[in-house]
Formats: structure tokens, sequence, C-alpha cells
């Protein structure tokens, strides 16, 4: 078995307990525009950029009805309420999880599809020296965002690493999808309101409900291949 050399953590979702807020403020802006959004089509957008997902609303069942001026609209106010949201909460156990990991000696690297700007000081102030700036890729570092594999890819490229020498760690079907279309062996954690089974048909090598077990999980592994 080839040596880990570095664990590939997605953010919202896996350490940034964001997901049910970037829900609801998706929901909240459609509602105004009188269409109401299931948190399921929500979640599985996830690891798409903002930008993405606003085209993707285009053509939509639900919402083509709207021009894309409003759509336009709608998909900028989000993004505003995103970026005036205050104290979103850490995902329970990701830092035992993150110290856990680099405890181990293999790099610590963040692959996120998020646009928020400020994403490295946020990061960076929840996780004291748990994440290094430099090893953060966010939705502005890449051309084609989760499912597409270059995330990951790229993500492999900054840590020195091969897909046999990484561990992945998502809770959303894009990033599974994107992690194994990189060859990359993917960890699940499953903090949202999509089914196991979903997950697993993306391409899940192993689903965890809590970070507890991830992390117990994910040092076993390491420690198998050293």
């Amino acid at each position: 078995m080839t040596k880990i050399r570095a664990v590939l953590f997605d953010v919202d979702g896996v350490l940034i307990d964001s997901m049910p807020q970037y829900t609801q403020i998706w929901q909240q802006v459609f509602s105004e525009a009188g269409v109401e959004l299931s948190g399921e089509v929500l979640y599985r957008r996830e690891g798409a950029t903002s930008l993405e997902t606003r085209d993707y609303f285009k053509t939509y069942s639900m919402t083509r009805h709207l021009d894309a001026e409003t759509i336009n609209e709608l998909e900028a106010k989000k993004r505003r309420l995103v970026e005036e949201s205050k104290n979103w909460p850490d995902m329970q156990g990701a830092y035992d999880t993150l110290k856990a990991v680099k405890a181990t000696g293999v790099k610590v690297v963040v692959v996120t599809g998020s646009m928020k700007e400020n994403l490295r000081e946020n990061l960076r102030m929840r996780y004291p020296d748990m994440i290094e700036d430099t090893l953060v890729l966010t939705g502005y570092d890449y051309e084609n965002s989760k499912p597409h594999p270059e995330p990951y890819l790229r993500g492999m490229e900054l840590a020195g690493c091969n897909s046999d020498e990484v561990i992945v760690v998502e809770n959303a079907p894009f990033g599974v999808k994107s992690a194994k279309a990189a060859g990359c062996k993917c960890f699940v954690v499953n903090t949202g309101i999509l089914k196991n089974e979903e997950l697993l048909e993306a391409g899940a090598d192993k689903i965890f409900t809590d970070h507890g077990s991830l992390a117990e999980a994910i040092v076993k592994e390491i420690e198998k291949s050293a």
C-alpha cells in the first residue's frame, strides 16, 4: 500500500457547518420571487460555485420561468447575504480531526468551491495552526468546479502527491464525484440531509456519521500505509 502523504478536506459541511445557512438563504431569495425550493436540490448542488448554481437555476424546472436577469439578481442577493452572515459554527469535531491528521505528519489541504472573499482568514482563525493559507484552494483557483476532477487534481498538485497518496474528505455528491474522477480514495462524513445511498452511488469509499469515527478511520488508514 502506498504511503498516505496528504488529506484533502472540503469546507462547507465538513469543516464549517454552513450548509443549513446556505440552504436557508437560497430558499429565502427564491421565496421572495414566488418559488419554494427543496433542501435536497440545494444540497445536491453543493460543491458547485454560486455562479454555476445561478446558471443551473436558469434551466431547472422549478425556476426556469424566471428571466435570466431576475435569477442573476437573486444570486447576487444570495451572495450579499452570505457575506453578511456571521458566526457560522465550526463543524462539531472538525478541529479534533484536523489535529489528529496533523499529528501523523501528513499534509492538510483544503479544496472548496466556496467563493467567500475572506475564507483563508476565516479558516486560520477557526483552526489555528491546523491549515496553511498556501494549502487552500477556493472556487477562484480553478476553472472547472466539482464534480469535475480539476479541484482535486489541483489539490494533489498543491500537496505534491499522486492520487494513491491522498485521502479526500467530502460530504456531498458533487465533491465525491470530483474526488473519484481524480482517482482518489474518498471518505464521506454525512452531515447533511441526503441519504447514504446517494453518496455511495456517487462513489464514496466509506461513510461516517460524525468526525469522531472519521478521524479514527483516517488515522488508521495513514498508519496502515506507513
